[in-house]
């Protein structure tokens, strides 16, 4: 479930990144392409999947912990976007490996 919720946290803040007038972008994604022609969807869709990933800390850690698990996941995705986004370091087929690898870890 931590696994999921930090997929969701990721893509929420990918999405929001990509709205952004002022980034600069190493290559061109599918992603950026939609951004340029709906804006405003994406920026909703991002923020929703922002606030069903909180609701779903706040689910399995509780209020107070679920909201501090959400904002400390929320801050190292940030980085991560920030630092690898711009020079293309990780895509879809990265990501998928990565997070299947972790979502084994955390069943066993």
């Amino acid at each position: 479930m931590t696994t999921i919720l930090c997929l969701i946290c990721l893509l929420g803040f990918e999405m929001l990144y990509h709205t952004s007038t002022k980034a600069q972008f190493a290559r061109d994604p599918m992603l950026q392409q939609w951004s340029e022609k709906n804006p405003n969807g994406l920026k909703y869709t991002a923020v929703l999947l922002l606030v069903l990933a909180l609701i779903g800390f706040v689910i399995g850690f509780g209020l107070g912990s679920g909201f501090f698990y959400f904002l400390s996941v929320l801050m190292l995705v940030g980085g991560f976007v920030f630092l690898l986004s711009p020079i293309g370091y990780f895509g879809a087929r990265g990501i998928g490996v990565v997070a299947l690898v972790f979502f084994i870890l955390e069943l066993i």
